[in-house]
C-alpha cells in the first residue's frame, strides 16, 4: 500500500535498548504482558551485536493455554540470538537465547496489538 501525501501516519512507540547476555544458553525473558491485553500481536524488533545488524517480526496470536508464533528475519549476518515466545501464568513471554561470541547485544522492539 502507498502512502497518501499529507496525511500524518503514528508512529510506534520504540521500546530498548534491552541488554541481550552472552552465551545465554538457557531461556531469559526479555519483556512480558498479560495475555489478556494482547491475545493477537505483533513485534517488530531490531538487534545490535557488534557490527551485525538484525531486523525481524515476531507474530504472536495466544490464549490462556495454546501459543503459535512466527518469526521472520534478516540482517548483516547472523546475530547468535534465537528468540521464542511462551506462556507463563497469564502472560506471554518473549525469550531469548545467545551464542558465545565475546560480544553482548542491544535489543529494540514496538508492539501492535490486533484485536478481534
Amino acid at each position: 500500500m502507498a502512502l497518501i501525501p499529507n496525511v500524518d501516519y503514528p508512529t510506534l512507540i520504540v521500546i530498548g535498548p534491552l541488554s541481550i547476555t552472552d552465551g545465554q544458553f538457557s531461556p531469559a525473558v526479555l519483556f512480558s504482558l498479560p495475555i489478556s491485553s494482547s491475545p493477537n500481536i505483533i513485534v517488530e524488533y531490531s538487534i545490535l551485536r557488534g557490527t551485525i545488524t538484525e531486523v525481524g517480526e515476531i507474530q504472536v496470536s495466544a490464549n490462556s493455554s495454546v501459543i503459535s508464533i512466527s518469526q521472520s528475519d534478516t540482517g548483516t549476518n547472523l546475530s547468535g540470538v534465537t528468540l521464542n515466545a511462551v506462556i507463563s501464568g497469564s502472560n506471554l513471554q518473549v525469550q531469548y537465547t545467545s551464542t558465545s561470541t565475546g560480544q553482548s547485544a542491544q535489543f529494540w522492539y514496538s508492539i501492535r496489538n490486533i484485536t478481534n
